[in-house]
């Protein structure tokens, strides 16, 4: 065994006690005697799953176990204890391999070279796989670690988001038919015109409302509808002054987020006007850099103007979905209120 064993495997003579070696694949040789080859290819499989049992035993059981639960003291405790008692346990299974079925005099392929299942170089060699396996696998579990927590912190955003929507969905909707119903009551003729951009914007609710992105082209649209109904419910006492981006069709946007800032200006301004008023809305685009204006007439009360659940849940949803690119801001005078946002936004 120990000829066949030179004539398959080594390429240089007394190779074990001459390191390092330069390693010789020759597929001439082993293809003379393919058995031959295999039958050491298994032992050294045995080799290979020795290695990986240590790595996942020190993985699952002593980093995670012990470290984690114990503390680092009772850790190195572990390590010391499982070296001393793994060590002649695991030199006895390779000893026990045919390929080092040797003389005492020959270095079989065990770390202490020889038939001493208590050398010191078994020793060495087990505890140099706990020192080097150990950063390893800290610095994949930390990795692992982290992507769980950034997983659980996008659902949370993400159930967060939801119910926010749910929050702003039925309060328009409220509004709307609010409107409908007095466009009906006033100008009836009118209103067939104001339930089909109703039907617009609800399908758009619907549907596109639950997106994470839509185009600002979708978004203007869906407040062009909304501007349409509130002049057909307010008629002349109404004067909606609106500017629109042209090329609203190369960026995109959150649903349903625009809506609040014009719902807050007929709330807060229009709705509370004894007579006539005038709500201006400029809407600009410059780049990716979206820029929403709302200007609407003051009320004497300030209570009034507060901009309730609507815009509080619009700032938590910027903080969200745009942190650290937008800015939300409010200033008034005797006369009027002026909100306004910032926002930079995706190219679609």
């Amino acid at each position: 065994m120990g000829a066949d064993r030179r004539r398959v495997l080594a390429s240089h003579e007394d190779a074990l006690m001459n390191q390092p070696v330069e390693p010789v694949v020759d597929f001439a040789v082993i293809g003379q005697d393919i058995p031959l080859f295999l039958h050491y290819c298994w032992q050294m499989l045995v080799y290979a799953l020795v290695l990986i049992g240590l790595y996942l035993f020190n993985r699952y059981v002593l980093v995670r176990k012990v470290l984690s639960q114990y503390g680092a003291l009772v850790f190195i405790s572990s390590v010391l204890v499982a070296t001393m008692l793994l060590t002649p346990i695991l030199a006895a299974l390779l000893i026990a391999l045919p390929l080092n079925d040797l003389p005492d005099y020959v270095a079989n392929l065990t770390p202490g070279g020889g038939q001493n299942l208590f050398s010191k170089y078994n020793f060495h060699a087990l505890a140099a796989v706990f020192a080097i396996t150990t950063p390893v696998i800290l610095a994949y579990e930390r990795k692992q670690q982290d992507a769980r927590w950034h997983e659980a912190q996008q659902q949370k955003t993400q159930t967060e988001l939801k119910l926010l929507q749910q929050q702003i969905n039925p309060h328009f909707l409220f509004n709307t038919l609010n409107n409908l119903y007095a466009l009906t009551l006033k100008r009836a003729d009118e209103a067939p015109e104001g339930i089909l951009r109703l039907s617009d914007m609800l399908r758009y609710t619907v549907y596109e409302g639950q997106k994470n992105r839509v185009s600002l082209a979708q978004e203007i649209h869906y407040l062009q509808d909304f501007i349409a109904l509130q002049t057909l419910r307010f008629g002349v006492r109404g004067h909606f002054e609106c500017q629109w981006p042209d090329q609203a069709g190369s960026v995109q946007i959150a649903p349903l987020l625009l809506i609040v800032l014009v719902e807050n200006a007929i709330k807060h301004g229009a709705e509370l006007a004894s007579g006539e008023f005038s709500v201006k809305l400029t809407c600009e685009l410059e780049g990716n850099q979206l820029r929403l204006r709302c200007v609407n007439p003051r009320q004497p009360d300030a209570s009034k103007v507060a901009g309730g659940m609507g815009l509080s849940n619009l700032a938590r949803r910027l903080a969200l979905q745009y942190p650290n690119r937008h800015q939300l801001t409010h200033q008034h005078s005797e006369q009027q209120w002026c909100s306004e946002l910032t926002v930079e936004l995706e190219a679609c």
